[in-house]
């Protein structure tokens, strides 16, 4: 894939994997930053998918930064290897049924609904994981705002991914002119169906399935609850 005319993957080929090879020792290899933008997708599949490992992330979210007890390397400790494993196996199953796309509406697509304008208009300054990690923030309190999901849901999303060290606001993109921009593009880009991926509660989520079922004012709370939050961690 290809980025370009301030567009993700604008241009490419798209084929289903043959087979993954995945090395976990690379992981000892990687920034810090590197390692928060990967969890950021493992948060996604456990906010729609899994509370049991979504508990694992709440109660290590320096998982894979954690400093080394013994000989083996912080890639391969029992925790790690559980969170390695369920993301993975969790996105198999999520993907394997519909490896041509040839239903649109995907739960994997959680955090991916903003998330590309977040990174284009912001010139990339966040990387894709961070970009991803406020789209789920912002979804969270647009489910919150819509009575898809309960206050609590909404916070302990919230939380592991400020825990995390993940951004959930960018004062430069989340504007209300933006957002709206960036609903419309995926509503185009999904077969004219919006099919934004909320959480209903963790482990479980829900689809939004029209641009009409996010009214202006409602995107526009979401974004001041993010901005205000912020404001309340800064200080």
């Amino acid at each position: 894939g290809v980025n370009a005319l301030q567009t993700k993957n604008m241009y490419g080929a798209y084929h289903p994997a043959h087979a993954s090879l995945n090395d976990p020792s690379f992981l000892a290899t990687l920034p810090d930053r590197e390692i928060r933008c990967g969890l950021a997708e493992i948060v996604k599949m456990a906010v729609i998918l899994d509370e049991d490992l979504f508990r694992a992330l709440e109660r290590h979210p320096d998982a894979f930064r954690r400093p080394a007890t013994g000989p083996a390397d912080r890639s391969h400790g029992e925790l790690e290897t559980y969170v390695l494993r369920t993301s993975m196996r969790l996105m198999m199953e999520e993907l394997c049924p519909n490896l041509h796309e040839h239903d649109l509406a995907r739960l994997v697509d959680f955090g991916h609904t903003f998330s590309p304008l977040v990174e284009t208009a912001g010139g990339h300054r966040l990387e894709h994981g961070e970009a991803v990690a406020v789209d789920m923030a912002l979804s969270a309190h647009l489910a919150r705002l819509l009575g898809l999901a309960d206050e609590e849901t909404c916070r302990r999303v919230v939380r592991l991914l400020r825990r995390i060290g993940l951004p959930v606001f960018d004062p430069g993109t989340c504007t209300p002119e933006l957002m709206t921009q960036a609903l419309r593009a995926s509503w185009q880009r999904r077969g004219r169906k919006l099919n934004l991926v909320v959480p209903t509660g963790i482990g479980k989520a829900a689809f939004v399935e029209e641009l009409t079922d996010v009214p202006g004012t409602v995107l526009e709370d979401a974004l001041k609850a993010l901005a205000a939050d912020g404001e309340r961690h800064r200080a």
